[in-house]
């Protein structure tokens, strides 16, 4: 009876079940009805001349535009709607007999496209941002859209050495460092072990290579002080490059991309990720401490997994110590700092891991948000 009466509730509620099913054709029906409500919507407005008694549902997208201040744009994928549609949200107004939409759309009134939009897989790009993800992870945030605002970098981020009348400093759509005396600086940053963490650049850089990323101790005047930080992230040399350790007995398992540069420490070297001075790089890295993984990214695609050994990743101390701030384009090598020279186009540094679609969304968005406000 107890068998009988198992595989009786399992045809009801199951995967396969008979309510389980009926609820999915109930959703099925609303999705139906829903999008022959916003054919019929479209039919009138394209018979009604030049749209003058129908109002059409949805926002319009536009360009992106540095002059325009309310320009929107919806990324899917690879794919960047603009021009031509509109866009209708969950529990956006469509009609009285109706009510609100159930459902997330795009509109295309001059060609008559609809499109069902599935939730959490699109991104939409504004004035006031360009799409990329941002969450309660975000420690820093340079973003195309917030570039002019210092204010919006993040918490306790600051920009040191730029000036408005020298070469450097925030210039458009860019912020140029000379080489000379510009860095950021981003204190107390709490970077969990067990959440990892991702950082990603775009960024122009000039000569053999330039410092991301690191991690600096300063003196109380607010130098930097005579030591070597161990965690530091650079590109150039045709690679990028990430050293998280210091300490000789560890390192990758994976023996071409370990080296060893004597009393810099270890340094892991991605060599499927191919920069080169003054050219455009847009590069993401993610360190997983759990699974001893890093994983590196180049124009939001996979390029390379490397298995660390636990002891490599377990010694790196320094990225958890709020003492040491993270700077970017600064490091003390051989006990005196050194500025690197490079464009920045954007820069995040999330407090977790971010999955292989999302650096993909944050690649598209970013990219084709900085290009159109640069023309390039």
């Amino acid at each position: 009876m107890l068998i009988l009466a198992g595989v009786s509730l399992n045809a009801i509620i199951g995967d396969n079940g008979i309510l389980t099913q009926a609820i999915k054709a109930k959703e099925l029906s609303n999705i139906s009805s829903e999008r022959e409500i916003l054919e019929l919507k479209l039919v009138e407005t394209q018979m009604d001349e030049n749209g003058k008694n129908q109002a059409k549902l949805g926002e319009a997208l536009s360009e992106v535009s540095v002059i325009k201040g309310d320009w929107k744009n919806v990324i899917v994928g690879d794919q960047i709607y603009k021009d031509g549609w509109y866009l209708l949200e969950k529990g956006d107004y469509i009609s009285e007999e109706y009510g609100e939409a159930k459902n997330n759309w795009l509109i295309n009134y001059d060609t008559g496209k609809i499109i069902e939009l599935e939730e959490g897989k699109y991104t939409v790009a504004s004035a006031n941002a360009s799409g990329a993800i941002v969450d309660e992870t975000l420690k820093l945030n340079i973003d195309p859209s917030n570039m002019q605002d210092q204010a919006k970098w993040g918490d306790n981020v600051h920009y040191y050495g730029g000036d408005e009348s020298e070469e450097s400093g925030i210039k458009g759509t860019e912020i140029k460092f000379d080489g000379v005396d510009d860095y950021l600086k981003i204190e107390n940053v709490n970077i969990d072990k067990n959440n990892g963490f991702t950082f990603e650049f775009y960024i122009e850089f000039y000569g053999e290579g330039a410092l991301v990323l690191g991690k600096t101790k300063f003196n109380e005047d607010g130098t930097p002080n005579k030591y070597i930080s161990a965690f530091r992230m650079s590109c150039g040399f045709n690679a990028l490059r990430a050293c998280l350790s210091n300490y000789p007995q560890c390192g990758s398992d994976v023996s071409e991309e370990y080296i060893y540069d004597g009393a810099n420490g270890h340094w892991l070297r991605f060599t499927d990720i191919v920069m080169n001075s003054g050219e455009k790089n847009y590069v993401s890295l993610s360190v997983d401490f759990e699974n001893c993984e890093i994983k590196a990214y180049q124009d939001g695609i996979l390029k390379k997994t490397t298995t660390c050994s636990k002891d490599y990743l377990d010694l790196c101390d320094d990225l958890f110590d709020l003492n040491l701030p993270f700077t970017v384009g600064l490091q003390v090598h051989n006990g005196k700092p050194t500025f690197s020279s490079f464009d920045m186009y954007a820069c995040r540094l999330y407090g977790r891991i971010l999955s292989d679609e999302e650096i993909k969304a944050n690649y598209v968005a970013t990219k084709s948000y900085h290009d159109a406000l640069s023309g390039s």
